[in-house]
């Protein structure tokens, strides 16, 4: 008897959350640039803006994280949006991960 407790997934394209949130590129200390949208740890991170503080000539910036298995479903959500996002199944993770490879002009640069 096949198991009926599984439920698909409900998909969402990676579209939703490229326009709902700033997804966030920045060059580390050394130059090297880190991508928004990556592959890690045999799943997916996305990276987006929460929030970014000036205090005269002083920017604190801070990220919070979309983190997702190896199907796309996400498992973890910046605070606030686990009951919209937790457990649904972003589409498209292949495509966003080739087009936010190429390094942003716009991107922070962080130093000392």
């Amino acid at each position: 008897m096949p198991d009926t407790t599984t439920r698909t997934p409900v998909q969402i394209g990676f579209e939703r959350i490229e326009n709902r949130f700033q997804l966030a590129g920045y060059y580390w200390f050394d130059g090297s640039y880190k991508a928004p949208v990556i592959e890690k740890d045999g799943g997916y991170q996305i990276r987006v803006l929460a929030r970014e503080t000036t205090r005269g000539r002083n920017t604190t910036t801070k990220y919070d994280y979309f983190e997702l298995d190896a199907d796309g479903i996400i498992v973890s959500s910046p605070r606030g949006y686990a009951k919209e996002f937790n457990r649904k199944q972003v589409t498209g993770l292949t495509e966003a991960v080739a087009k936010y490879a190429t390094p942003d002009a716009l991107a922070s640069h962080l130093v000392f």
